[in-house]
């Protein structure tokens, strides 16, 4: 019987980046609360007929999650063993950059129109319509987020604390920011960098009215 080896500490890093637990987590995927901590304790590995649903739960492509888990495996012998087909697994998404100054393609309540000049693929069960994809430029996040990487942004989604935040300003700047969130007690929002040299941004409750915040679902990686 084939099974993949799935790196415990990733599963680990992709369930918290969720805000799940593990028996939120294992509910999702449709098994026990055990099973998924021995995975992630690299007590047991994980059964192929598992990747699919795993792929789905974690909004990432069949063929990264298979590659990343099970290396120098062709793709159809995953779809042999699990019976999926990962040619229907993705939908092209519309790419915007974060940064300052960038044209306008935002209809009044804050949502891509749905046309750019670049489309990249996302996993197919994205179910925000108007999800699309924001490029980070520089390195205020540093090392999660690199230069180039891709950020998926879900519009009906409201960010989580301590999670990551796509944040467009209002006026003049129009400023697009990926940042960590994180609300005070007292109201105030704080977009952090994980790069500390970057300074943290404070917004105060009377200000938070000028930011629009959306919540990164997924990331993807620059190709080396």
């Amino acid at each position: 019987m084939i099974e993949t080896n799935l790196p415990g500490a990733w599963l680990r890093q992709m369930r918290q980046d969720m805000g799940l637990s593990l028996r939120a987590f294992g509910r999702r995927l449709g098994y026990s609360k055990s099973f998924v901590h021995d995975w992630e304790a690299n007590m047991a590995r994980v059964p192929p007929r598992a990747v699919p649903k795993l792929a789905r739960v974690l909004r990432r492509p069949i063929r990264q999650v298979w590659e990343a888990t099970q290396p120098g495996s062709p793709l159809n012998q995953l779809i042999q063993v699990a019976g999926y087909d990962d040619e229907v697994s993705t939908r092209r998404l519309p790419v915007f950059d974060a940064g300052a100054g960038q044209p306008s393609s935002w209809t009044d309540g804050g949502y891509p129109v749905g046309e750019a000049a670049r489309f990249e693929s996302a996993p197919a069960q994205v179910g925000d319509q108007n999800a699309f994809f924001v490029r980070v430029h520089g390195d205020s996040m540093a090392p999660a987020i690199e230069d180039g990487d891709l950020a998926l942004v879900e519009p009906g989604q409201s960010p989580q604390n301590g999670k990551v935040c796509f944040a467009t300003f209002a006026g003049e700047t129009g400023d697009r920011l990926v940042k960590r969130y994180r609300r005070k007690p007292d109201g105030a929002i704080h977009l952090i960098s994980d790069n500390q040299s970057h300074p943290t941004i404070v917004l105060r409750p009377e200000e938070a009215s000028e930011v629009r915040l959306y919540r990164v679902t997924w990331l993807s990686k620059r190709d080396p």
